[in-house]
């Protein structure tokens, strides 16, 4: 215990310990599920690739691409602790979200936004109305059909 007495900050030591882990354990980005991803970096998570891209003139859309490559068609971004995206590359996994299973998804703002410019009717830039269920029933008329019978 003369240690103690001498250097009385080694006592706070363990319990400072604690705290930097927790805060770290917070901080950094949480995988979801079984859905592939880049190494999960305290604070940041993928955001310093993407931004890399973008100042080497390849874009984001190009790194999302090669991204998929690497891990598949369905994979997860982290934008930072608290901001995570899953993208899905497949395109019949992308019809079988609009078509069948979109009841299980949200989408996001975000999502409304960047697609809002390109096909302002589309599924994907559409709030859920009367207007999306017309254009969802465009793409799968045989849903309307089970529905009656």
């Amino acid at each position: 215990m003369d240690i103690l007495n001498r250097h009385p900050y080694l006592s706070w030591a363990p319990l400072l310990g604690a705290v930097v882990y927790g805060i770290q354990h917070l901080l950094t980005p949480k995988a979801i599920g079984n859905i592939p991803h880049n190494n999960l970096v305290l604070l940041v998570g993928d955001f310093p690739a993407i931004l890399d891209s973008v100042k080497r003139g390849i874009g984001v859309g190009t790194w999302i691409s090669t991204q998929s490559k690497i891990h598949g068609p369905i994979l997860s971004i982290h934008m930072g602790p608290f901001l995570t995206k899953v993208i899905v590359t497949d395109p019949h996994e992308v019809e079988d979200i609009l078509t069948r299973r979109y009841n299980e998804f949200t989408f996001s703002d975000t999502q409304k936004a960047v697609f809002g410019g390109v096909m302002p009717y589309g599924l994907l830039s559409l709030p859920r109305n009367a207007m999306w269920i017309a254009h969802k029933r465009a793409l799968n008329p045989a849903s309307v059909l089970f529905s009656f019978v």
